[in-house]
């Protein structure tokens, strides 16, 4: 098929998540991960000075919402993603032994659970860094299976890619590294002594490049601030959303088992594919077990794989390593297990609070009071005089991103922020404060309680606080 072949077909199949993107939107709804690109390109654009994108992570997300700034933007990009990831999905359970109604079933499976569904249009970096997980592992299969050295190469420029989208394509590219010796056909004519060289240069042909890209940025993050890993504190990143006071934190790898196997109880076709390929390909067991292994070591370790983000990589990697040859008997295991993962996504998922609050409201599809509220306080607040609302964007980035415009708060990056932090009344006329501070966050710990002097309480809503200066019109209350 030619390439524009395969850009028509993506689109097609992106054309009900670009749907739900924009009716979603248009209901007010706005993710955290979206809200906070959407923010850091509008300080960027209204500061006039785009380097302060440079060091925001992931970057490339942060660059695609800059072609129109604006929260529906990523939303957008994140639907062609899921488009492009469905079809390739497509292309490869088009190859199987199971009817057209089977597969159309299966895909449908995968897409129509409030998880997918969020991860499709509400989570830009998390969707392209699946669509990228499943492009470097056809890639991968044609390196090991076809002996095209160009596939190794491209898998590992793929998830490098992958890495300026999300850090744990770090760990995938390890991952897949480790695989390559047992999946790699090599000619049966190489002398055994040279066979782990063969190998072994395999796999660093697939490791390479990820391990590069987190190497070079790490680098670029120590030489200009200082701080190599400085990217990890930024609001979008996996180990921020972790230290979020609002996050659960998983510590140990018993509790990390318990999670993992309370995703894939909530995916009962994953499970089924899983027998399948334990049954027709054994040698292939450990690549279909790479996906919950590496959500197992990053929660063993500490850190964040959202339910949304897990139920989204165990889908996608167990649709694509389905057997070619599988029996169409095994129907009899696929159509119920594919009916029953439907079920428990649309009425039954898990306990987490953003997938449940989702799934309630695609259910209901009304707006919400939260969004509501959130909307009328920013486009009052959007009326403030240029640098007159002292905040953080650590926090406030809803806030900004709702009310279209940086130009009204004062924020870290500029250079009064540290000392209006100090001495607020002579730099701002309003203090905006989060009630629970965050990771890196100023103003929580001084003013959540109490206002700063010369300032008193205008408002005070779920989880946040408005302080005005003593001689200073309202600004949300007449």
């Amino acid at each position: 098929m030619p390439w524009y072949g395969h850009l028509v077909g993506a689109f097609i199949f992106a054309i009900p998540f670009l749907w739900l993107a924009v009716w979603v939107h248009s209901l007010g709804f706005i993710s955290d991960t979206h809200a906070v690109f959407t923010a850091k390109v509008l300080l960027a654009l209204d500061r006039g000075r785009l380097e302060f994108v440079g060091f925001t992570y992931p970057p490339l997300p942060f660059l695609l919402t800059m072609l129109a700034p604006s929260p529906l933007t990523p939303s957008i990009w994140s639907a062609l993603a899921a488009g492009a990831t469905a079809w390739l999905l497509w292309q490869h359970l088009w190859q199987t032994r199971f009817s057209t109604g089977i597969l159309v079933l299966l895909l449908v499976a995968m897409a129509i659970t409030s998880s997918s569904a969020y991860v499709a249009t509400q989570s830009l970096d998390e969707m392209s860094t699946l669509f990228f997980f499943l492009l470097a592992w056809r890639f991968f299969l044609g390196f090991t299976h076809r002996r095209e050295t160009w596939g190794g190469f491209a898998a590992g420029l793929v998830l490098g890619l992958a890495f300026f989208f999300h850090a744990y394509a770090v760990l995938f590219g390890v991952l897949y590294a480790l695989a390559t010796p047992f999946f790699r056909v090599l000619p049966p004519d190489i002398p055994p002594r040279k066979r782990w060289q063969a190998l072994l240069t395999s796999s660093v042909i697939v490791a390479f490049p990820s391990l590069l890209a987190f190497g070079t940025w790490t680098y670029i993050n120590w030489l200009f601030t200082g701080d190599a890993l400085r990217f990890l504190a930024e609001p979008a990143s996996p180990v921020y959303a972790f230290l979020h006071p609002a996050a659960t934190p998983v510590y140990g790898l018993v509790a990390a088992v318990r999670t993992v196997v309370s995703d894939l109880l909530h995916l009962p076709l994953v499970i089924a594919i899983g027998v399948i390929v334990a049954y027709h390909t054994p040698d292939r067991l450990f690549a279909f077990l790479i996906a919950p292994l590496i959500i197992l070591l990053v929660r063993a370790m500490g850190l964040a794989y959202p339910p949304t983000f897990a139920a989204g990589t165990l889908s996608v990697m167990a649709l694509a390593a389905l057997p070619r040859r599988a029996s169409p008997r095994w129907r009899m295991l696929l159509v119920p297990a594919a009916l029953l993962h439907i079920a428990i996504g649309l009425f039954a998922p898990p306990a987490q609070s953003i997938t449940r609050e989702w799934g309630l409201f695609l259910l209901q599809g009304t707006p919400r009071e939260a969004d509501l509220r959130e909307q009328a306080i920013a486009e009052r607040l959007r009326l403030a005089p240029p640098g007159s609302i002292l905040a953080d964007d650590h926090t406030a980035y809803r806030l900004i991103a709702r009310a279209g415009t940086a130009r009204p708060f004062l924020l870290p990056v500029d250079g009064d922020f540290t000392a209006a932090v100090q001495a607020p009344r002579r730099f701002v006329r309003y203090v905006l404060v989060a009630e629970q501070p965050v990771p890196g966050e100023a103003l929580a710990p001084r003013y959540a309680t109490q206002a700063p002097p010369g300032f008193v309480l205008e408002a005070a809503w779920p989880g946040w606080r408005l302080y005005r200066r003593l001689d200073t019109p309202p600004l949300l209350t007449e």
